[in-house]
């Protein structure tokens, strides 16, 4: 089990990483909050610009999504954390947004616990950890 420390509005707090079906139920409300922003930009590609109706379009699916983006990751943020909900009045109240998105990003490490897996790589790769050595052979032949 990983902790990440936050700090939110002048208060430190300690998330505690989910079990396993927790994390993963999770990541499906944070890809459901995030796919009509992901869809919008992938339809962008298909938009021309010289088209204003379509233009309009993509603004239009757009704006919502883009203005209502802070509380969405916002209410991800306290989904995770459920020890944050007691003070979450004042949170909302006194924190800065860069410091919710900071704090969501400590989530998303917790909620996406691969990093070890790519530093340890990392090092296999540049050799500061070291390979098992090779079986060695009991066979006298």
């Amino acid at each position: 089990m990983e902790t990440r420390t936050i700090a939110l509005a002048g208060r430190e707090y300690e998330v505690i990483e989910l079990p396993a079906k927790a994390n993963a139920a999770w990541r499906r409300k944070l890809d459901g909050a995030l796919s009509p922003l992901l869809d919008t930009m992938q339809n962008a590609g298909r938009i021309k610009l010289d088209n204003r109706d379509d233009l309009y379009a993509l603004i239009e699916q757009s704006r919502e999504l883009l203005f209502r983006a802070p509380e969405v990751l916002t209410d991800l943020l306290f989904d995770y954390a459920p020890g944050l909900r007691q003070d979450r009045e004042q949170i909302e109240a006194q924190a800065y947004e860069s410091e919710l998105l900071a704090a969501l990003m400590q989530v998303l490490q917790l909620a996406y616990p691969f990093g070890g897996l790519f530093r340890m790589a990392e090092r296999l790769n540049n050799g500061s950890v070291k390979q098992p050595a090779p079986p060695i052979s009991m066979n006298s032949g």
